[in-house]
């Protein structure tokens, strides 16, 4: 079903593009938001109703155009403003800039996090949740993670037993399986007519991830300086504070992988952005650039691909926004989330 504010059911108007003949909404509301548009050609049959684009709204009275149907076929639209696109958890990221890296105040800052500005000129939607062990298997048929029913919390964690494995993130996964994952899920979904053919799910690049991460903040975290037992899953064991550096305490850990969205979420609504496991990004590992850059995408190839945001056995440091590592494989402590973008 349809959220937020729906626009009437029209059949559109003809709106000429290079010469040619299309059909078009006028679409008012307001700018910035993300809408989306749904088409049937058969309004007797309300299960027809297929997503045909996401776009944000640029203009107030925009003119939107459907260059993917000739006007002989005939199609009635709706238009509608969603905060998050129809598909299960995932939430509209909008587009900004921020400044990405750490400054060198930050205590233990690394030397590859060199602050620089960056642009990101699209929106895109992005999981709410760091990929489940059930949403992998029901893509993939196959289920690779360490942390399955009946393996128990690792190095004197006190989590237990895993007793609910399907909820947990899916991990052991190398960067290939991933984005195997994003192509899979992409090709299923278009089929199915859950989204339009010119998108695609895939890994966010690792400028995407940090801005998605931070949701507007400047600290070391999304909500604020330190990190500390029961912020996340990670190793408590060794707290952080940006004013001070790692901290450590005799806190104990988990020891294990938990059931995603466990912990409170970031503004943006994302869960799970630290700690529990590592997610790949879609880059390659290499040094940042010292200027300001539009909608980078890291180099052209390296030795290493890039994962970020801490695991359930990382110390509070490693789990910073802005705390990045490379890494040729995969283990029990690395999963990924996903991104849907029609870039």
């Amino acid at each position: 079903p349809l959220i937020g504010q729906v626009h009437p059911t029209i059949a559109g108007q003809l709106s000429t593009l290079e010469g040619k003949s299309y059909m078009s909404l006028t679409i008012t509301g307001e700018v910035g938001k993300a809408y989306l548009i749904v088409y049937t050609t058969d309004l007797s049959q309300p299960i027809t109703w297929r997503l045909l684009t996401f776009f944000t709204l640029s203009t107030n009275a925009y003119l939107w155009i459907d260059t993917t149907s000739a006007p002989a076929a005939r199609r009635f639209y709706q238009a509608e403003m969603s905060p998050a696109v129809p598909i299960a958890n995932m939430v509209f990221i909008p587009p900004g800039t921020f400044t990405m890296g750490s400054p060198g105040s930050e205590a233990e800052h690394a030397s590859d996090e060199t602050q620089h500005q960056v642009t990101l000129t699209q929106g895109f939607w992005m999981g709410k949740y760091e990929t489940t062990q059930e949403e992998y298997l029901s893509v993939m048929g196959n289920n690779p993670s360490f942390f399955r029913n009946g393996t128990e919390s690792l190095w004197g964690g006190n989590g237990g037993v895993v007793t609910n494995e399907l909820m947990h993130p899916v991990e052991r996964v190398s960067w290939s399986d991933a984005t195997n994952y994003c192509g899979k899920l992409t090709q299923k979904e278009i089929e199915m007519g859950r989204i339009p053919g010119a998108w695609r799910y895939r890994l966010p690049t690792e400028s995407e991830w940090e801005y998605a991460c931070r949701a507007g903040s400047t600290n070391a975290f999304y909500d604020g300086r330190v990190l500390r037992r029961g912020m996340a899953n990670f190793d408590a064991g060794r707290e952080y504070d940006s004013s001070r550096g790692s901290i450590p305490t005799t806190n104990t850990y988990l020891g294990r992988t938990t059931i995603v969205g466990s912990y409170a979420a970031n503004a943006y609504g994302l869960y799970d952005m630290r700690g529990n496991v590592y997610e790949f990004c879609q880059d390659w590992y290499g040094m940042y650039p010292r200027g300001s850059v539009t909608d980078p995408s890291g180099p052209t190839n390296a030795s290493e691909h890039l994962f970020r945001g801490g695991g359930w056995n990382s110390i509070g440091w490693s789990c910073r926004s802005a705390r990045r590592l490379g890494i040729g494989g995969g283990g029990g402590n690395v999963g990924f989330r996903i991104v849907l973008s029609s870039h």
